[in-house]
């Protein structure tokens, strides 16, 4: 009898560890998915301009603020950040002329990570990228610019309205796009109503403990439950066929290290072989693992930025500008 009770309280024992195990996994795999899957950013109703283009289908597009001069503080900052927003809406140290002359120009593309939030307008990787390519020695005295279109908050759609809007008048040589998973997963035009509606419930915009956008994490869970995943990605599908009918010039998409998800990846290769002119780096490098890279809040800091310029001027020398030599000034 005592052995029969031993063995079921063995039985029960490990059965409970089993479940505790399970769980731990469980959390552990939403916690990263959250911290890969959802990025938001605070962004200050004063410092963002929105629509207001006659006949366009998005509602709640916004762009930065032109001429306008943004001062960031946050706790974990060491110190303030300044923004630097030039007369057309860039997150630019400079004015871009539209007329171009022996000048290679290329246009960034994406969310907060490209717009560089937390850092200096000097410090994004687009400014950087900009400064090293500036010491190539090239045939024709080709002048390099990097132009930065990418905003805090954006997905596939936005990105693809604001080049329509601001990137294709500079006449780029290359676009450079950096997709995020969360790019995809996201559908602006369909979270931010309902996050706002959840935020006059009471529900938070942004929880200073947690330091969760609850409201957007919440809409943006809502939105997936109600719409099924094929029909976000049948979305993103026609977003990305609108920008191959737009712009059929030289494309490089790129993400980090298991960033993108299977699917994401498969549609962004199908995007890829609209136009021989494309191509996407999926593995730049694995970011997600490399703390130092990173801020408080996952962004990437002044070493982040500068590791994003570096491969990325790598990549360029090896693939696109292979008549050009480095200076030896």
């Amino acid at each position: 009898m005592k052995r029969s009770r031993y063995i079921i309280f063995m039985i029960i024992n490990i059965g409970l560890l089993v479940f505790i195990v399970y769980l731990s996994v469980r959390i552990y795999k939403v916690g990263q998915d959250n911290a890969q899957g959802t990025h938001e950013t605070k962004i200050k109703a004063s410092s963002i301009v929105r629509d207001a283009t006659v006949g366009s289908k998005l509602q709640y597009f916004y762009e930065p603020k032109p001429n306008n001069i943004e001062i960031v503080h946050e706790d974990w900052l060491n110190g303030e950040v300044h923004y630097t927003i030039n007369s057309d809406s860039l997150n630019e140290r400079k004015e871009y002329p539209l007329l171009k002359s022996e000048t290679y120009r290329i246009i960034t593309l994406g969310d907060s990570f490209t717009f560089g939030v937390y850092v200096n307008t000097d410090e994004n990787y687009s400014e950087l990228l900009e400064d090293q390519l500036s010491l190539l020695d090239c045939p024709n005295n080709l002048r390099f610019e990097v132009i930065n279109l990418g905003v805090h908050g954006y997905d596939l759609e936005y990105s693809v309205e604001r080049f329509i809007r601001r990137g294709i008048k500079y006449i780029p040589d290359l676009v450079i796009w950096l997709v995020n998973r969360w790019n995809i997963s996201d559908v602006n035009e369909l979270s931010k109503p309902l996050a706002d509606k959840l935020k006059e419930k009471g529900v938070p915009y942004f929880n200073e403990t947690s330091r969760e956008f609850e409201a957007a994490v919440l809409a943006q869970k809502q939105i997936l439950i109600k719409f099924g995943e094929n029909y976000i990605n049948d979305y993103q599908r026609r977003v990305l066929n609108r920008y191959s009918e737009i712009y059929d010039g030289q494309t490089l998409v790129f993400s980090f290290s298991g960033n993108l998800s299977d699917t994401q990846k498969n549609l962004i290769d199908n995007f890829i072989d609209l136009n021989a002119s494309y191509h996407f780096v999926d593995d730049l490098f694995d970011y997600w693992a490399s703390k130092e890279y990173q801020l408080y809040d996952r962004h990437p800091n002044r070493p982040g930025h500068k590791k994003i310029a570096d491969l990325l001027y790598q990549y360029l020398l090896q693939h696109y500008f292979i008549t050009c030599k480095v200076s030896s000034y």
